[in-house]
């Protein structure tokens, strides 16, 4: 939890939204895509 910065929340990706991976891949998600974020994002 230390490295949660504000408030969690929980959506659904927006066409086009891209998350880096652990592998370092930025990878283009899904539009029914499940996201749990914080302030800075996925």
């Amino acid at each position: 939890m230390d490295t949660l910065q504000g408030e969690v929340g929980v959506r659904v990706a927006r066409p086009g939204e891209t998350l880096r991976t652990l592998d370092g891949v930025d990878r283009e998600l899904a539009p029914d895509t499940l996201l749990i974020t914080d302030e800075r994002g996925p």
